[in-house]
């Protein structure tokens, strides 16, 4: 004990410290970091070093509400997708029916159905609350 209170003297760090670091070598004999648990990377090494090059070549202090205006006048809107709960057997069930009695209808019944649904939405627009969001074409 008196020679963890004299390395904890020496190395300026707490006794509690010295006496973990000694328990560790003996648990593992080694001093390198043990394996942690926890999200893994999702950024490669070479990533990593592009980010670090890019942000020391590009070194100009910017606000971030004007990387965000950029952002957003670029059409990249930051949003934290909704939470939805996931289908019960009987929600499952009726899809599953409803796609069976669906799977014969041909290309113009669809054009059809799409064309009303949009109607309705046109129609009901009013008394309905949506998002505006950038669609993408099917090419």
């Amino acid at each position: 004990l008196s020679s963890i209170r004299k390395m904890s003297r020496t190395l300026k760090v707490s006794s509690s410290a010295v006496a973990k670091s000694i328990k560790g070598y003996d648990e593992t004999g080694s001093h390198e970091d043990r394996h942690r648990k926890g999200r893994p990377r999702v950024t490669s090494a070479g990533e990593d070093k592009f980010i670090r090059v890019t942000s020391l070549r590009n070194y100009t202090s910017q606000h971030q509400l004007s990387v965000q205006r950029r952002l957003c006048e670029s059409g990249l809107h930051g949003r934290i997708s909704a939470k939805k709960p996931l289908l019960k057997d009987t929600n499952m069930k009726k899809r599953l029916a409803w796609a069976k009695k669906h799977d014969q209808w041909t290309l113009d019944r669809w054009k059809s159905f799409w064309l009303l649904h949009d109607f309705f939405i046109v129609l009901m627009s009013s008394l309905l609350f949506h998002k505006n969001r950038k669609r993408k074409t099917l090419e």
